[in-house]
Parts: structure tokens; sequence; C-alpha cells
């Protein structure tokens, strides 16, 4: 029952990190070695990538991309970020 709750956590912090643009699979071993609660603190902590939306196509990309690797459309104005940034 116990290793069951473990993978159920395990999985929840993987829906996390792939929510924040993070690496779903990296995350859910991640939790599943060290501890899901551990995982999920880090994945809480570091919040989301740096990413913004491409204006032609909506796919996310990296905020300094200038070419968008779906679309191959060039950005020549500043990306309109969408992620929040925390102030510090």
């Amino acid at each position: 029952m116990i290793i069951l709750i473990w993978l159920a956590l395990c999985l929840v912090v993987a829906i996390l990190a792939a929510k924040r643009d993070r690496n779903p699979i990296g995350w859910a071993l991640l939790a599943l070695v060290l501890s899901p609660v551990v995982a999920g603190i880090i994945l809480l902590v570091l919040g989301e990538g740096r990413t913004a939306r491409c204006m032609y196509c909506a796919e996310r990309i990296k905020e300094t991309a200038r070419i968008c690797p779906h679309c191959q459309r060039e950005h020549r104005s500043p990306i309109v970020d969408v992620t929040p940034r925390r102030e510090a």
C-alpha cells in the first residue's frame, strides 16, 4: 500500500514538472529515488522555466530565442513574456 502511495506521489511530481516546462520523466525518477515530497518542494522552489510563447505559432520557446524551433520564423522584436516573474 505504501508503495502505491509513493508511486502516485511521484506521478503528481511528474505532472507538476510538465506544467512548469520541466522534464517530467527526470522529475519522476528524482522523486522515486529521493522522495516525492523533497522533489516536489525543489520543483516549487525552482519555479517555471524562462519561456515565452512564439507570436506566430504560440508554442513555448526559450525567452532568448530569436528563431522559433517550431515554425522557423525569426523574432525581430522582443518576445512577449507570458511567464510570471517573481520579485527577489
